[in-house]
This record gives structure tokens, sequence and C-alpha cells, in this order.
């Protein structure tokens, strides 16, 4: 493996795992946080599932890409649709919303992955498909990973196109002025992370904590019909180990 000068890492089921949701508690922390008490819980939870139901339903672009639906607007549909006005930014919301909707916790060895690429002087950001802006979601990843030093984290909810879609690869890497060719690309899924930074021409690594082996170098076959490389892990220590080695 090449030496990268920037390494880019997904969000969920990369930097964090997550537990189970639980939407309903995700929107009373936002009501409770600017003073609503009174509202009507069973209206507020019909125009959410309605409004997820008309969102899976949505076709894709012509390319296959999915557009990405902002929590930001969705806000904004159901509290106004329900009467109830929500005086708090946006970001700041989406972070409460997101708090208490789910339960994380960090990766196996991120922290030691992380330490290990500072310490290499090896740079680093976050892209995700997530419906939280980016600002919003650096909130949840510094108080997840405090000690992080993330240039930027960019999100399809601001760039409107989700992975494999390549445009948030293609922003990454001129917002750190590095060729995408210096660049490696950290997620668990081969559909959005690995089909998505490849063909742009960064290195994907896979993070598979199910796989038996503890590295491979595999193969696959992008959405443009070629086949690109790429690395497979079953455990950031794996990584971490081959980063000092550089």
């Amino acid at each position: 493996m090449k030496s990268p000068k920037l390494v880019l890492f997904d969000f969920g089921g990369t930097l964090a795992e997550d537990g189970e949701l639980d939407i309903a508690a995700g929107i009373e922390a936002v009501l409770r946080e600017v003073g609503v008490k009174d509202y009507d819980k069973a209206l507020l939870t019909r125009l959410w599932k309605e409004m997820h139901r008309e969102i899976e339903n949505r076709d894709s672009t012509p390319k296959g890409y999915h557009l990405e639906t902002p929590l930001s607007a969705i806000f904004r549909n159901i509290f106004t649709r329900a009467g109830i006005k929500i005086d708090l930014p946006s970001d700041r919301a989406e972070y409460i919303f997101d708090k208490y909707n789910s339960s994380r916790r960090k990766t196996p060895y991120i922290e030691d992955l992380l330490e290990a690429l500072y310490e290499k002087g090896i740079r680093t950001a976050v892209i995700s498909n997530i419906v939280m802006t980016g600002a919003s979601l650096r909130m949840a990843i510094d108080e997840l990973l405090p000690e992080n030093k993330f240039e930027f984290v960019i999100t399809s909810a601001d760039y409107l196109f989700m992975k494999p879609a390549p445009d948030m690869f293609e922003a990454a890497a001129k917002l750190a002025g590095v060729s995408p060719g210096d660049c490696w690309y950290l997620g668990d899924t081969l559909r959005a992370d690995v089909r998505g930074s490849s063909p742009v021409g960064m290195t994907a690594v896979r993070y598979c904590f199910e796989s038996e082996k503890d590295f491979e170098e595999l193969t696959t076959v992008g959405y443009d019909g070629k086949e690109y490389k790429y690395y497979q892990v079953n455990s950031w220590k794996v990584l971490e180990q081959k980063v000092r080695q550089f």
C-alpha cells in the first residue's frame, strides 16, 4: 500500500457503530430544547412516516445516484405543518435530534488508527451519506472522538448526491488540494464506499469486521463496468499497524 497524503473516512459503520434508533426521542429532545411542551405526538409521528414513505418512493437520477433529503427540510416540513415554531439554528436542531435518536459507540481501535495517521503527518477528513449537514455531523463527531483532527466534514445533505456519486469524493480532493491518487477512502460498504471512491482514483479500504482474514487485496467491478482493486481489513488495528510501517 502506498502512503497517502489524505485519509477520508466514512462515518456510520466506519468511525461509529450505530445502535438502535428512537425517532420519537429525537423529536422530543428538539422540542424540549425550544421549550415546546404541548404538541400532538401522534400527528408528528404520522407526518414523519408519511414523508419517509414519499422519500423512499422517489426516483433516483438517470445515472442511478440517489438524492439526499436534509434533516432540516424534514423538520421544517413536519413542524410547520403541525403548527410548531422551532426557533433554533438548523445545525443545532439536527445535532440534538441525532444525539437522542441514536446510540453510538466508536468502532474498535479507531482512535489508535487516527493516532498513527497523525503521528505520520497524514491528514484526515470525513465524507458521509447522512441527512445531517457537515456542521451538525461535526458536532456529533467531536463528541464521539474529541481528539480528532479532521480538516473538514462533508455530507450528502450539503452536496445533494449520495455516494457512490463522485461529487463528494471529487470535492474532498479539491478542498484538501491533493490528487485523488494520494487519498485513501475508508468505509464499510462495497456499493457506496469502494465503488464510489475507486473510479475517482482513490485507494479504497473496506472495513469488514466479519471477514475471517485480517487483510486482503480484492477486486470489484465498478458501476462504469471497470475492475478496481481495493483492500479489506477486519480491524482498524490491522490498518494501524500498516500505517506505522510507512
